[in-house]
């Protein structure tokens, strides 16, 4: 579950990420960036047949568990 919470709160459109950058952007900025969000499906799949998204995913799943377990 933690793994899963992690991976949504990627800045990729459309995860729930993006919402939250997409909220701390100035109007004008967030609209650009949220027009992205057709593309972001592509992008997942990119990052994850390449291996990158792992490079992404395990420092912050390893983060939110040293959280959870202090």
């Amino acid at each position: 579950n933690v793994a899963l919470a992690v991976f949504n709160l990627l800045p990729i459109p459309p995860l729930d990420g993006s919402k939250v950058v997409a909220w701390l952007l100035p109007p004008h900025l967030a609209t650009q960036y949220l027009r992205w969000e057709r593309f972001g499906f592509v992008a997942i799949l990119i990052l994850a047949m390449t291996g990158a998204l792992s490079f992404v995913i395990r420092p912050a799943l390893r983060l939110a568990q040293a959280l959870l377990l202090a």
